[in-house]
């Protein structure tokens, strides 16, 4: 198997794990708007360069087998931000404060 750089490698990285994120986000049905696009590709990608950092001396000779793993990681990262965000607000909408129970 051909060597790449790690240069190269973690590009391809961080670039097809922001595509994943954007693939989540396009398949989610949420409303399209530059800072979603934006947070969606920054996530995925930041998640995915940052398993391919942890993970390159390993799996140095098989770098398609790791730029795998990275739009994984990329596509799971953007879905459990999703997770997060829905359980905080169920979280807070639940819970409420004073102000709330009064109005009932």
């Amino acid at each position: 198997m051909e060597q790449i750089d790690s240069t190269r490698m973690f590009c391809a990285a961080a670039g097809l794990g922001g595509l994943s994120g954007l693939a989540y986000l396009l398949r989610s049905g949420k409303e399209i708007t530059w800072i979603a696009v934006l947070t969606a590709m920054l996530n995925s990608g930041l998640t995915s360069l940052s398993i391919a950092l942890l993970w390159y001396n390993t799996s140095q000779d098989n770098p398609y087998f790791l730029i795998g793993v990275c739009v994984l990681a990329g596509l799971g990262g953007a879905s459990l931000t999703d997770l997060m965000i829905a359980v905080l607000k169920k979280k807070i909408s639940i819970t409420g404060g004073e102000d709330d129970k009064k109005a009932n």
